[in-house]
């Protein structure tokens, strides 16, 4: 009851329940409420004759005693959960480069740019009465942090963060935290073969292969020589045909038929077809960027083995 206790004084202050994930005083009240919510999915799930067998703590009282809170809801509300990712990243930030000043647009983290854009909109159209979607709460809590509401107080000349150079230094910076998270990987491991559940690292070396495939392509691309080597030193695997097999099993059938036979070889009129078919969508992958059955790892698989396009 304690917790509930100090949750009702929180609203009583504050007039609300959204608590702020980052500081010390309110962190045990969000993991609290987490742990509630969590409680009544699983009690919801549960027949009568199995919560009283396992003496199941969460009981009709807590819930009614929840739901007579002004507001609760039993699922967070999914805007409120953007908000505090987003003001989490916007901390992070502030942490590495010592300001909030974000450049607009931020290559690194669109939508930590595009969050900082919104709110001087919505900051500006609140002063003038047009609307009130930014709460004085949320304001306060920017405000605590530094946040700069006029734009030309974020994006002077001189501030490294807000122009090219400041973007590029930012993205080495993130690249190379990756970049090491991988090798003491690699270190524990004896690979770089990062299971899906790492999803940020994962994510990361996914992110790698695709700017590689681009870069193999002639593309514009994020990946440098330097990186490249940098990766290849630790033995870092592209895995450019495995990323192109996975997609479809008709394509593979054909690729190894490809890789065994000559295409002009008057036996094999399907695949003379289907090298047809590549081309087609090759030219269309050039156009527009884009083919919903020829993509970038099937192309550099295809180049790899000599495959000619005209």
């Amino acid at each position: 009851m304690r917790m509930y206790q100090e949750r009702n004084t929180f609203q009583g202050k504050h007039k609300h329940i959204i608590f702020p994930k980052h500081e010390t005083a309110t962190k045990p009240l969000c993991e609290w409420l987490k742990v509630q919510r969590y409680q009544y999915k699983l009690y919801m799930g549960m027949s009568r004759g199995s919560r009283m067998k396992a003496d199941y703590r969460f009981t009709e009282e807590r819930i009614r005693l929840l739901e007579n809170i002004p507001n609760f809801l039993w699922q967070e509300s999914y805007t409120v959960f953007l908000w505090e990712k987003c003001f989490d990243e916007l901390l992070e930030y502030k942490e590495t480069f010592g300001n909030c000043n974000v450049p607009v647009p931020y290559k690194i983290r669109p939508e930590l740019g595009e969050f900082v854009r919104t709110h001087r909109v919505l900051y500006g159209q609140k002063r003038k009465g047009i609307n009130d979607l930014l709460t004085d709460e949320q304001i306060d809590r920017l405000e605590k942090v530094g946040f700069c509401w006029e734009v030309k107080g974020a994006v002077k000349q001189e501030d490294r963060n807000c122009n090219s150079d400041g973007d590029d230094e930012a993205r080495d910076y993130i690249w190379n935290i990756k970049l090491g998270e991988l090798c003491e990987f690699q270190s524990l491991h004896g690979h770089t073969d990062v299971p899906s559940e790492n999803r940020n690292l994962f994510q990361w070396i996914s992110e790698q292969r695709f700017e590689y495939c681009r870069k193999e392509l002639g593309e514009y691309s994020t990946m440098t020589e330097e990186r490249e080597k940098q990766l290849n030193e630790i033995g870092f695997q592209w895995k450019v045909e495995d990323l192109a097999r996975n997609h479809d099993s008709k394509w593979c059938t054909y690729f190894d038929q490809l890789m065994e036979v000559e295409e002009s070889s008057k036996t094999h009129k399907k695949l003379q077809k289907w090298c047809k078919s590549q081309r087609k969508q090759y030219r269309r992958l050039v156009k527009t960027g884009k083919s919903k059955k020829l993509n970038r790892y099937q192309v550099l698989a295809l180049q790899k083995i000599g495959f000619k396009w005209t």
